[in-house]
């Protein structure tokens, strides 16, 4: 599975059907992405990729060997890697927000099973651009908000309709 997303964590593209051993040049050769970036990209966007990926004028990879010794290339590479924990966060939050996807307990034993796993990872993919969309607060966010809470109330903004929902309940209990 390759993900990719944008810097609000929403998830922009999901590919999926390939088993762990596949090398990520061959399943981001896939990517509807690599093959046809223009739907995915504005002008001045880029796909911002770790070294093992393919890179293309779209996707954007760091300087390796005797290059990333440069001075102005190791900028660069600091920069790309900054931009890169996105990418890498995103993964986090999103089997944090769904614990299932940590470790998938249902048995692979034909193409429907698989089928359906597949489908369920991007049904989690769909509810976790819901959760973003609704200014739900992510696990890494509640986390931090725990840490900071003062008197037993929650230090994160809930947004009007969540307030809402929640002063509704806090009624009926």
């Amino acid at each position: 599975m390759l993900i990719a997303c944008d810097w609000d964590l929403r998830i922009t593209s999901l590919v999926q059907g390939f088993t762990g051993g596949v090398p990520d040049t061959v399943v981001q050769a896939t990517a509807p992405w690599h093959a046809q970036p223009q739907p995915y990209c504005f002008d001045g966007e880029y796909f911002v990729d770790d070294k093992g990926m393919l890179g293309s004028e779209r996707v954007l990879l760091p300087y390796k060997g005797p290059a990333a010794y440069i001075r102005a290339n190791r900028n660069y590479n600091y920069q790309h890697a900054r931009r890169r924990i996105s990418a890498d966060n995103v993964i986090g939050v999103f089997k944090g927000r769904f614990g299932s996807l940590k470790e998938l307990r249902m048995p692979v034993v034909c193409d429907a099973d698989f089928t359906r796993v597949m489908e369920w990872v991007a049904a989690c993919a769909v509810l976790h651009n819901i959760c973003i969309r609704l200014g739900d607060v992510t696990p890494h966010d509640a986390a931090a908000d725990a840490a900071a809470n003062v008197g037993g109330e929650s230090l994160a903004l809930l947004p009007p309709a969540a307030g809402a929902a929640r002063s509704r309940l806090q009624q009926h209990v």
